[in-house]
């Protein structure tokens, strides 16, 4: 119950008044109703481009970027500055991850699982948030045939979605939907409440709006990344040819000097 009421503290803070939360979950039967109408709008893709622009209170520039995505296998993002070209480059493939800051000559190349040693990485679920989907851990996307790890609740303006079990027994999180069945809100919480993450979608024109903010050992992050409409079936970008002009720093060092862009 505790891990419950925590990730619909985080939900309704964002979405609704708490009086218009409702007081117990839906019936399963209207928790596969609401998880198909979901559904319908996840396209089926094996690679995926999407372009758009970045701002962060981390950066100071708001850069262009270009995603391209393998299902299941790749996330590259790359990011550009006006009259500069690409500035940086960012590679998740495999359990391992590249960041190059090519103004610098630098790189940061680790395992994923050494950087992120508290929390499960799984880059599925992270393309899932990129696209704009929710996903039950270890289950994929949301749909009527893994619907039933949820509860669902109705709220004034939509549907919340949590599901019954947190990732690894600490990290709790939860959906909201709007009336038209799209990803509104995905947020997430540790069971010590010492981290929360908040990524608040919203739908201007073709584009995909997306708001995070993380609060993490008192200190608060925030971006906003606009993409535009996803392009499928788009073709990888090239690699990055590291030469010996290329140093290779640990990741403290390395974000410290990607805000000298």
């Amino acid at each position: 119950m505790k891990r419950i009421i925590a990730i619909i503290t985080v939900l309704t803070a964002f979405v609704v008044a708490s009086t218009a939360m409702a007081q117990t979950p839906l019936s399963a039967s209207e928790g596969k109703q609401i998880a198909q109408s979901v559904s319908k709008n996840y396209k089926n893709w094996s690679t995926v481009s999407l372009s758009g622009k970045l701002s962060s209170n981390l950066l100071p520039i708001s850069p262009s970027v270009k995603i391209f995505m393998r299902r299941g296998n790749e996330v590259t993002i790359s990011v550009r500055a006006i009259f500069v070209g690409e500035v940086a480059r960012a590679r998740l493939r495999g359990d391992s991850i590249l960041v190059v800051n090519k103004m610098n000559k630098t790189y940061v190349a680790e395992r994923l699982g050494e950087l992120f040693t508290d929390l499960p990485v799984n880059i599925t679920d992270l393309q899932s948030l990129i696209l704009g989907r929710a996903f039950v851990a270890g289950e994929g996307e949301l749909s009527v045939k893994n619907a039933g790890y949820c509860d669902f609740y109705g709220v004034s303006d939509g549907w919340l979605a949590i599901p019954k079990e947190g990732i690894d027994g600490s990290l709790n999180y939860g959906y909201s939907f709007d009336e038209k069945f799209r990803l509104s809100l995905a947020s997430a919480v540790t069971e010590t409440q010492s981290m929360t993450a908040v990524g608040q979608y919203s739908y201007p024109g073709k584009k995909t709006q997306i708001d995070v903010s993380l609060t993490f050992k008192s200190k608060n992050y925030s971006a906003t990344l606009v993409l535009d409409k996803p392009d499928y079936g788009a073709s990888a970008m090239d690699d990055i040819k590291l030469d010996k002009k290329y140093k290779r720093q640990n990741l403290s060092t390395f974000l410290k000097n990607i805000m000298k862009f």
